[in-house]
């Protein structure tokens, strides 16, 4: 991602005898409630940007269209923009690039900048009246970068800088007029990497990176220009082991939030009036992380896990995590934005396929469960369906005279975990609440498990949830 400086699937029904599923072999089971979800809703309306890339940098122009950048299938630094329902691709640079990123000026004119994977220099890329150049910028070792333009239109890049002794540098370098000026930010002897600059109001950049040290340990730094020098200081409140994927982003009073992934955790890092607070948002290993700020300050995350990519916002107080795309191979590298409207944009690597995706979050799901009820269908929504802490609340939809309901989870391989509701002559609107554990009372492990509603007229409904510990 690189931040900027202020910077449905309907649900369905799905026809089924009226059998127990208790009485199922587990693997018709599992095979039915997998088709069956695919029908469930999706958060995110997505498509593919570029068939093969690499991992993709999303930002979106003055009228919210999408930007993508990446290294295509030639190894070249490719770029894409969606205009008219399409992507127009164009080859920033024919040089093999790997580390990518890009942003645009307040013209939208796309600046890009990328190591290339051979040498390991780092480059620069500008569009200006339709013509693409390309200038060296820095020499090898240089990689994890990531651009952002401030207001007067210069770029600046963050990079770590690799030493044959094993010495690293965080460096920022800031093209001023025809030329580049090159600053090291912070020096260690054991490693940095995984740099994200963004811009305040005050044109003054941000670095969010990781910081190795003696003992094995890893910190999140927090690198920012004061009038007259770099400041340095750690993001995470209390220390940690191991630290990748940073994402900075700053808000109207130029304060910093970061996502991270530290200790097999995702972590929500925010500085305001002079101290840090953290906090975990996610328990578990991420494959990238991404945040953003929508208009009112709030910020919004993305993540992948176990080849999915999850979304989540925090409302009251509180982390609401979502499945963004669960196709099994989405999920790696995740670069958000949040348009003018409050809407999240994302684009990610799936690497089973090398497509490069985009996704924007749906907000249909009231329209679609107003047609669905109006056609007699079965609606099954778990909110969140993605639980971190606390219950899961699942709302269900039953037509007049649909019979006898049963509402119940079941793990992966169809055992039935808990029965939720029960009802001879259900009809209307329900709710129900999971709170994580079986029908004995004992909290269930982490993982993937499914909501199942089957009434007495042959309708049934599934929907995903995944439980995080």
């Amino acid at each position: 991602m690189t931040p900027r400086s202020s910077k449905s699937q309907t649900g369905a029904a799905v026809r089924s005898a009226v059998v127990p599923i208790d009485t199922l072999a587990p693997a018709f089971i599992l095979a039915l409630l997998l088709s069956s979800a695919s029908a469930a809703r999706a958060a995110f309306l997505v498509e593919t940007a570029e068939p093969t890339g690499g991992p993709p940098s999303l930002t979106l122009d003055s009228q919210d269209k999408p930007h993508v950048a990446y290294s295509d299938a030639g190894a070249s630094a490719g770029y894409s923009r969606r205009s008219g329902g399409n992507w127009i691709k164009e080859t920033a640079s024919t040089r093999d690039a790997g580390s990518i990123a890009l942003d645009l000026d307040a013209l939208d004119a796309p600046r890009i900048a990328f190591t290339e994977v051979q040498t390991e220099n780092l480059y620069y890329a500008a569009k200006s009246g339709g013509i693409w150049t390309v200038e060296q910028v820095d020499v090898a070792i240089a990689r994890d970068v990531s651009i952002a333009i401030d207001a007067q239109g210069n770029p600046h890049i963050s990079y770590a800088w690799l030493l044959a002794n094993g010495q690293a540098e965080l460096r920022r370098a800031r093209k001023n007029g025809g030329s580049w000026v090159i600053n090291t930010v912070d020096v260690s002897s054991f490693g940095i990497g995984y740099t994200s600059i963004a811009i305040d109001t005050q044109d003054r950049p941000h670095i969010s990176y990781l910081r190795e040290s003696v003992g094995g340990s890893d910190y999140v730094g927090h690198a920012y220009r004061t009038a007259s020098n770099w400041a340095v200081e750690n993001a995470d409140v209390g220390g940690i082991n191991s630290v990748n994927w940073t994402s900075i982003t700053t808000d109207a009073q130029d304060n910093a939030h970061l996502s991270y992934n530290a200790d097999g955790k995702v972590n929500y890092a925010n500085k305001s009036g002079g101290v840090w607070t953290d906090e975990d948002m996610f328990n578990a290993t991420s494959t990238g992380t991404s945040i953003a700020l929508d208009a009112t300050g709030k910020p919004h995350i993305t993540l992948g896990w176990l080849g999915d990519l999850y979304y989540a916002r925090k409302t009251g107080g509180t982390w609401v995590v979502e499945l963004a795309d669960g196709s099994a191979g989405g999920g790696y590298n995740s670069s958000l934005e949040v348009d003018a409207a409050g809407v999240p944009r994302v684009s990610y690597l799936n690497p089973s396929t090398n497509a490069v995706m985009y996704g924007l979050r749906s907000a249909a799901t009231g329209v679609a469960d107003a047609a669905a009820q109006s056609a007699g269908r079965l609606i099954l929504r778990a909110q969140p369906n993605v639980v971190t802490s606390g219950n899961a609340t699942v709302h269900f939809q039953i037509p007049a005279a649909a019979g006898a309901l049963d509402l119940a989870v079941f793990d992966l391989v169809g055992r039935r975990v808990t029965t939720l509701a029960t009802d001879a002559t259900a009809a209307g609107a329900g709710v129900a609440v999971w709170d994580g554990r079986d029908e004995a009372g004992r909290a269930v492990a982490s993982g993937t498990y499914f909501l199942r509603l089957v009434t007495g007229t042959r309708m049934s409904a599934t929907e995903r949830l995944v439980l995080v510990r």
